[in-house]
């Protein structure tokens, strides 16, 4: 097995020599790292550096005794810190030895660390997932490397390698794999006809839509894939087979779609309203592990059943370039068939999960909320195209006047003399940052140029400053022009219409709350400032009206129900304005005397609390002292002894149990180190905030 300690194939024996593997063999659990560090050449031994300590810290968390386990790394020579190992030298001892190792020890499992020790199984990679390598006959796991935590101070990235490790430990007694399927492939309406009543009767439906492209307005579909988890059939989408199809999908069969949003537009375009969904395992997905980043059938399959079918990947946008043949049907076919079958199986997995925690969210809320936005992106928005392009012209201008004004400023003029330069870049980060910090020096602690950053600055300058708030004002405005007029002209360029198909995502934050993009219609801005308004671009058909709702204090009166504070809940059933009764209660005056600068600073404190804004902001935003800021605040706290004492225990159990849970049962992860100080702060400020913002969104879901 250590034959290659006198390896002289490449040149990194000269680095300091190799080391061998440790553990049993044969074993169960193979773990594969990348190369030795100097710490592994000293001893000679594999793992016993920071890398090696965290390691074994996750081994006793996930109960896996390492004396039990084969480890060793991929490239048996030690690699200097800061290089990169090559993909030739990686393949090449892992040809030379690694693949006589494994038959050697025969794991059940391996687990790779690390890019350099994946690569020998395949070239892309994805964190967290895992196939059965038939090759082997072995479970394969990729993860991170231990190394990459220790460096980035990632309590995530650390816990998805605990992932891998329960994960392994699951496998280890997993004697289950998914096989291909045979697929009975439909090209005809006599074959649709001699099928129908067979796929009618089947107890549940998975589906997938094979389709010239993602535009629903402009593209097609191309092949319909159903599978109950057993029987696949992939079946050309024509004139003369959709009427059959559209009795099968609009029937009282339970339907499940991967993303069904994406086919149940496709297929109300073409005529066919689906009927009777009762599952969509990406919804679910979101529900069960909302911090994912991973949002697609081929990483959930790789995830749960491990294998997505490979060798019978399409690439689409190759295969779209030419005119279809015969076999490329053929592989659209299979391949949506392939696809409705993995859904299924994904299903199969992830329901009882659902059904265990979180039925009533998922049933209840989350699938029907889904039904409603798929309503609201097919049905789009109209816009006034006249309109638009004044707006894109009076932005325009409003920008040039600008530029030019940052231009002509003396220090400006100074700055670019200096540098060498005629005209500042006003889309420079490198620019605008020595402009403001290195020649105008407005701050010696940060050389971002953010806008959150410059919106600070701006704050603690008092907007003393002219220049910083022209350079504000041309961003703001520039932001406009890129996400709405061009924003809206791309859109309008994809749709059939003058109307556009924005697309909401019902996870876009890790709360559920949704988001929104090309374009973002849930922030449309109105700016009263400047005498123009993009929102005069959206218009209702004739006949019909725009219609502008909002929540009062949604997020208030969720603290109030929440903390079950006295005054909160006093003042909401009297339907007082809060805000305005805190400010007198603050300031020691009647309800009438309360000024609206007091009831704004009451305004701030109230949200202040559910955003955890500190004394310093509150400082800041009203010009007083830190002193002054902080007895405000407090003050402030002991109104609502109640909803303080909510949210410290919250921020206690958070610190606890990693998670917070909103009134509906959404579980909210809020990642943090016990070690760092502003990590735990971080985690204690959404503890409070993220109960209250996921509630918010959920209730809308409710009510949409």
């Amino acid at each position: 097995m250590n034959e290659w300690l006198g390896c002289q194939q490449c040149s990194l024996y000269k680095q300091g020599g190799s080391i061998p593997s440790e553990g049993p063999t044969p074993a169960d659990l193979f773990i594969l790292g990348q190369s030795p560090g100097s710490k592994e050449l000293e001893t000679k031994k594999p793992f016993v550096g920071r890398s090696g300590q965290l390691l074994n810290s996750i081994l006793r968390r996930v109960g896996l005794d390492r004396s039990h386990i084969h480890i060793g790394n991929a490239v048996k020579c030690y690699q200097p810190s800061g290089k990169t190992i090559s993909v030739t030298t990686s393949r090449k001892c892992g040809n030379l030895f690694l693949r006589k190792e494994i038959e050697e020890v025969k794991p059940k499992v391996i687990i790779c660390l690390g890019t350099v020790a994946s690569r020998f199984f395949q070239e892309k990679i994805l964190p967290g997932s895992y196939y059965f390598d038939l090759n082997f006959n072995t479970w394969v796991i990729f993860t991170h490397h231990p190394a990459r935590v220790l460096i980035s101070h990632s309590l995530e990235l650390e816990n998805e390698i605990v992932q891998a490790f329960e994960a392994a430990k699951v496998l280890l007694q997993e004697t289950y794999t998914l096989e291909k399927p045979d697929v009975d492939t439909i090209t005809t309406l006599q074959d649709l006809l001699s099928m129908k009543d067979q796929i009618l009767q089947l107890p549940i439906l998975a589906i997938d839509c094979e389709t010239t492209g993602l535009n629903f307005c402009k593209d097609k579909i191309l092949t319909v894939g159903l599978s109950d988890g057993d029987r696949c059939f992939g079946i050309l989408f024509n004139d003369l087979t959709k009427d059959i199809l559209k009795e099968i999908l609009e029937s009282s069969v339970p339907k499940i779609f991967f993303h069904g949003k994406f086919d149940c537009k496709f297929l109300k375009k073409a005529g066919i309203e689906v009927q009777n969904v009762v599952f969509d395992p990406l919804l679910a997905y979101k529900v069960l592990d909302p911090a994912s980043p991973y949002s697609n059938l081929e990483a959930l399959s790789l995830r749960y059943v491990h294998t997505t079918f490979e060798k019978n990947k399409i690439d689409y946008d190759k295969l779209f370039q030419r005119e279809l043949t015969p076999d490329d049907y053929n592989m659209l076919l299979e391949r949506g068939a392939l696809d409705a079958y993995l859904t299924y199986h994904v299903y199969r997995h992830l329901k009882p999960q659902i059904d265990r925690e979180f039925k009533s969210l998922y049933y209840d809320l989350v699938l029907p909320a889904c039904e409603t936005v798929m309503g609201m992106e097919y049905q789009g928005i109209t816009i006034d195209k006249s309109e638009l392009k004044q707006c894109e012209t009076w932005l325009a201008a409003q920008l040039k006047c600008l530029k030019s004004e940052i231009n002509q400023d003396s220090r400006v003029q100074e700055y670019l003399r200096k540098v060498g330069k005629t005209e500042l870049n006003l889309n420079s980060p490198k620019q605008i940052s020595e402009l403001l910090y290195k020649h105008l020096k407005l701050s010696s602690s940060t050389t971002s140029t953010s806008k959150e950053t410059l919106d600070q600055l701006n704050i603690e300058l008092g907007q003393s400053e002219p220049l910083l708030n022209t350079i504000l004002k041309y961003r703001n405005l520039a932001k406009l022009k890129l996400t709405y007029c061009k924003g809206i002209w791309d859109a309008l360029a994809e749709s059939d219409s003058d109307r556009i198909h924005p697309t909401f995502n019902l996870s876009g934050a890790i709360t559920g709350r949704s988001s929104c993009s090309r374009p973002n219609l849930q922030t449309i801005p109105k700016i009263v400032d400047y005498a123009s308004d993009i929102r005069k671009v959206f218009i209702a058909p004739k006949g019909y009206y725009l219609v502008e709702t909002d929540y009062s204090q949604m997020e208030l009166r969720t603290l109030a129900h929440y903390s079950k504070d006295s005054k909160l809940v006093k003042f909401y059933q009297e339907d007082k304005d809060v805000h305005r009764m805190l400010a007198s209660l603050l300031f020691k005056i009647s309800e009438n005397q309360v000024t609206e600068e007091q009831r704004y600073l009451t305004k701030y404190l109230d949200f202040g609390i559910i955003y955890g804004r500190g004394a310093t902001s509150i400082a800041q935003q009203f010009k007083l002292d830190i002193e002054e800021a902080t007895r405000i605040k407090q003050q402030f706290l002991d109104l609502i002894p109640e909803a303080v004492e909510w949210m410290n225990r919250v921020q206690e159990f958070v610190l606890q149990n990693g998670y917070v849970k909103n009134m509906f049962g959404r579980k909210i992860p809020i990642q943090f180190d016990l070690q760092d100080e502003a990590s735990v702060a971080r985690a204690r400020r959404l503890a409070v905030n993220y109960p209250i913002q996921g509630a918010a969104s959920d209730i809308t879901y409710l009510t949409a």
